[in-house]
């Protein structure tokens, strides 16, 4: 986008005070590339399959959501959930807070719920993985046992609600963000839209 002014005084002082109001154009560069931001978010939202729990856009959402201009006379910033951070570099997430492993939801219901909201659950092995086998969170639909520590008998029925991972390795992906060269171009053109008004 060309910005084009009229070589007299009056539209040259208009641009001088549009210049000089720093806070202002960091604040059209930050809301420009945030709406940039979310354009590509919903794009890749819209390309997602449904995951086996039915919530595939759920990811997504949050993300455009948590996606936010902030700005000043010296910075104009795009904030966002720290979760596009590990998409963007990829990277190793392990537990915190003293925890040993990651709990990772495999059933519908413990999608988007931590273990900590399900009362007795109990860790749960394939006994043909040996003791070094993969790891459950468990429940029984027999609650006497939950309360007793007997352990799930023979025949009875368990739902796997989340496996146990010391970690998990992520990819980098840098599809998931506007290249600069383009974050670089929703700038200009925020500028230049912005002194044109300015000018007019």
């Amino acid at each position: 986008m060309a910005l084009v002014i009229e070589n007299s005084i009056e539209p040259l002082k208009k641009l001088s005070k549009a210049l000089q109001n720093q806070e202002a154009i960091n604040k059209v560069m930050a809301d420009a590339v945030s709406e940039e931001v979310k354009d590509l978010f919903s794009a890749i939202s819209n390309t997602q399959k449904e995951n086996k729990f039915g919530k595939g856009h759920t990811f997504w959402k949050r993300m455009i959501k948590s996606v936010r201009p902030i700005f000043s006379a010296t910075s104009s910033i795009v904030e966002m959930n720290r979760a596009i951070a590990l998409r963007y570099f990829g990277g190793i997430v392990r537990p915190t807070g003293g925890k040993k492993f990651l709990t990772i939801p495999v059933s519908k219901e413990a999608y988007g719920k931590s273990a900590r909201s399900f009362h007795s659950l109990f860790v749960f092995r394939y006994a043909d993985m040996g003791k070094n086998g993969q790891a459950y969170l468990a429940k029984s639909n027999r609650e006497v046992v939950l309360m007793t520590n007997s352990g799930p008998q023979k025949k009875e029925k368990l739902t796997l609600m989340y496996i146990l991972l010391r970690f998990t390795k992520h990819k980098p992906d840098r599809s998931v963000l506007p290249t600069r060269q383009r974050i670089d171009r929703v700038r200009t053109n925020a500028i230049s839209a912005y002194l044109k008004r300015k000018t007019q």
